[in-house]
């Protein structure tokens, strides 16, 4: 933590590591950071402009396989490791209750192993947003959206955390 002088109150630096450097959490609530090609981006954008396509690779080398049967819903669960690196993993589960979040521990299927990992230091709801966003634009556009789309829902959120439906048939 550190103070700006025109800030009046600590704030952490965020996703020095992405190439982001300069960038603090004030900039995403009150102001836009850069130009980047002509406009001016948001730190989120600029975070999901260098990840989205490695999300994307990493979700693809999934999802091509043929997944367990038994799977009747996706969860991407989310973690905070150590030395400001966050994880997401999908899970597979066996069975989904929209009025129950504990359908999401009933795992048949998970990528635990392998999972997708940033380095940003962030707060966990800057982190779950930009999560929910990269799942979102995948099941908008990505390679095998459709074959996501044809389990009972999708869901995510950090591990002790509230779980947020983004798709249900």
């Amino acid at each position: 933590y550190y103070e700006e002088p025109y800030a009046g109150k600590p704030h952490v630096r965020i996703c020095e590591g992405l190439g982001l450097r300069g960038l603090s959490l004030l900039d995403f609530e009150t102001e836009k950071s850069k130009f980047v090609e002509g406009e001016v981006m948001g730190l989120l954008e600029r975070l999901k402009l260098n990840k989205t396509k490695d999300f994307f690779e990493w979700l693809d080398l999934i999802l091509k396989n043929e997944l367990n049967s038994e799977i009747k819903a996706i969860n991407f669960n989310l973690y905070e490791d150590t030395d400001n690196k966050w994880s997401v993993e999908l899970v597979g589960t066996f069975s989904f209750d929209k009025d129950n979040d504990d359908w999401a521990c009933d795992e048949v299927f998970t990528t635990r192993d392998h999972p997708f990992v940033i380095e940003c230091e962030s707060d966990w709801e800057l982190v779950e947003t930009f999560f929910i966003g990269l799942v979102n634009e995948y099941l908008s556009s990505g390679k095998y959206a459709g074959k996501l789309k044809e389990y009972q829902a999708i869901g995510i959120g950090f591990v002790d955390g509230d779980l947020h439906i983004l798709y249900a048939r």
